[in-house]
C-alpha cells in the first residue's frame, strides 16, 4: 500500500473519544431542550422535571399485585418459539 493511500486519524484516539462523547452529550441535551420547548415548558421547569424524574426513578411504588405464574421446571423446552407459543394459548 502506498503512503498516499493510507488514511489515519489526525487526533489521538483518547482525545477523539472525548470529542465524540461531548458531541453526543450536546446532541442529547439540545434534542431534550427542543422537546421541552415544543411542549411550552420553560428551561427551569424542564430541569426540575428531569431531576424529579431522576430522583423518582429511585423509588419503586407498587401499584398492583399480579398473581404468581405457573413455573414449568420439569419440562424440557427445546426451542424458544415452542415455549412462547405454549404461553400464548
Amino acid at each position: 500500500m502506498q503512503m498516499s493511500q493510507m488514511h489515519y486519524l489526525p487526533l489521538a484516539p483518547g482525545f477523539f473519544a472525548i470529542l465524540v462523547g461531548i458531541f453526543f452529550i450536546v446532541l442529547v441535551l439540545r434534542s431534550v431542550r427542543y422537546a421541552y420547548e415544543s411542549l411550552g415548558v420553560s428551561s427551569n421547569a424542564a430541569i426540575f422535571l428531569l431531576f424529579a424524574t431522576l430522583i423518582g426513578s429511585i423509588f419503586n411504588i407498587p401499584i398492583a399485585e399480579l398473581p404468581p405464574e405457573r413455573v414449568a421446571s420439569d419440562q424440557v423446552i427445546r426451542f424458544l418459539r415452542d415455549a412462547l407459543y405454549r404461553t400464548r394459548r
